[in-house]
């Protein structure tokens, strides 16, 4: 809708911000109810994310940044390697082994109702805090294979190690910092030897001005996925006919019936 100011010039007005007459009224497309409950919806799939979210107190992981050092070097590389050679102490094998299982029924569930794949190694957990809201984020990930072998677990790393995309998009949104990803997770690897400090300690140098910004160098085992965030942002533009007409938007309507009686 366009209105002129008696000078010649025009201004464009959008339709939801149009107000009555009356104070506190603003006129709302009919379709916005339902644009906000699938929106809603959508910002809620799958729960909370644990690419931006990951609670150590709630999220089963296996801490491996402590793990026996003869058997941690052949994990890294690639090769299958029992949880019972990663930890030697009864207790620490009893907890890691605890953590697994949780892992694998969940890998199981997001698997068969999701399609997804979220067991991955975390190298570097980043934390920090937007607006009272705390944030943590691992840094890089590996796909990782795990499955039961005669009452022990193998793990198995796969792929290469990727930035965290989520921690990516959160860097621009949240400090308006535009991290090259692929560069990032190059610095892991020294002539082929991963060596992921270098990672850690540019994230570091990037956030010196943030004062709630920290990364923990650690290596964690965990189900890592947001169903969430994809979907929340193809939510953003719902002004579509077909949802406008369910949500009783008369021309749109008009408009998908006389549709439908052209294609007859």
């Amino acid at each position: 809708m366009s209105g002129g100011d008696g000078d010649g010039s025009s201004s464009t007005v959008d339709p939801a911000e149009l107000r009555l007459s009356e104070p506190g009224i603003v006129v709302r497309h009919v379709a916005d109810p339902e644009r906000d409950r699938i929106r809603s919806e959508a910002a809620a799939l799958g729960g909370r994310s644990t690419l931006l979210r990951f609670d150590d107190t709630q999220d089963a992981g296996i801490d491996i940044t402590k793990a026996h050092p003869g058997s941690l070097p052949q994990f890294i590389t690639g090769r299958a390697t029992l949880l019972s050679n990663l930890f030697r102490d009864e207790v620490a094998l009893r907890t890691a082994r605890m953590a697994a299982e949780r892992i694998t029924a969940k890998n199981v569930e997001l698997r068969t109702a999701r399609g997804l794949e979220p067991v991955h190694l975390a190298v570097g957990l980043a934390a920090w805090k937007v607006g009272g809201v705390e944030w943590s984020a691992p840094v890089l990930l590996r796909p990782l294979a795990i499955r039961r072998h005669n009452g022990d677990f193998e793990l198995k790393l796969h792929g290469a190690f990727v930035m965290n995309p989520e921690l990516a998009r959160a860097f621009r949104t949240h400090f308006g910092i535009q991290i090259d990803s692929a560069a990032l997770a190059g610095l892991a690897y020294d002539q082929g030897v991963f060596k992921p400090q270098p990672v850690i300690d540019h994230l570091r140098r990037l956030t010196t001005h943030i004062p709630t910004f920290v990364v923990h160098p650690r290596l964690v085992i965990s189900s890592f996925a947001d169903v969430a965030s994809g979907m929340a942002r193809d939510t953003h533009d719902l002004d579509d006919t077909l949802l406008n007409a369910l949500a009783g938007h008369v021309d749109d309507r008009f408009f998908r019936q006389c549709r439908r009686s052209w294609a007859e």
